[in-house]
């Protein structure tokens, strides 16, 4: 006889909520990809070239592992609910920490349209090219 989806994670939080680290793991993974969808929702789009929705649920699943006999004990909210409110503690923290900051706005940030825009990136590529050998190799490598 199969265990109810609800019965496998109530043993799993009683069996973490007890300190078995064998069901953290598991109890976490069944919540991932429903966290990382609902992270990936509510990303300020501003912050997707610093900011992956993966690393907000890793962070959210690490709190939660921290505090989960405290969550056992009091069961505050549902367990699904009580991810989605520290990820969503998390998402506001990444979104203050990068964009209401003043130290690098993601208001000026651009895309660039050339891949070596940056002149240490073209000195980079210049030194990564090598000696030039001969006329012909000195116009492939101006151009």
């Amino acid at each position: 006889m199969a265990v109810a989806e609800d019965e496998l994670t109530e043993q799993l939080l009683e069996r973490a909520g007890e300190g078995d680290p064998s069901a953290m793991g598991p109890l976490m993974e069944r919540y991932r990809q429903r966290l990382c969808q609902m992270v990936a929702f509510h990303l300020d789009p501003r912050l997707s070239a610093r900011l992956d929705a993966s690393d907000v649920v890793q962070e959210t699943l690490a709190e939660a592992a921290e505090q989960i006999r405290e969550y056992v004990q009091q069961r505050p909210l549902p367990f699904y609910a009580w991810l989605r409110q520290i990820a969503w503690r998390r998402l506001v923290h990444q979104h203050v920490r990068h964009v209401w900051t003043a130290k690098r706005s993601v208001h000026r940030e651009q895309e660039a349209d050339l891949p070596l825009s940056d002149p240490s990136a073209l000195e980079l590529a210049r030194q990564i090219q090598g000696p030039i050998t001969g006329p012909s190799t000195a116009m492939i490598h101006q151009e």
